[in-house]
């Protein structure tokens, strides 16, 4: 898989807070098959911000989390 994929790429959408740009990613990933669950992806970003947000300004942000298992 490249970085950027043009069906991961979403254009259009009306977001309005941080918590609905993270839900539509892991509703995007889940339902194209790159994440195998939703719920653990959401746990896991959710706990990767709790650490330290992933923002880096101007409403740009890289939402990531590492897998260890």
């Amino acid at each position: 898989m490249a970085i950027f994929e043009r069906d991961l790429i979403s254009v259009g959408v009306d977001i309005t807070d941080k918590d609905q740009c993270l839900r539509e990613m892991g509703t995007m990933l889940y339902q194209r098959g790159i994440v195998a669950s939703y719920e653990r992806f959401m746990t896991a970003i959710y706990g990767r911000e709790e650490i330290m947000s992933t923002g880096i300004g101007r409403g740009i942000a890289t939402p990531h989390y590492r897998d260890w298992e």
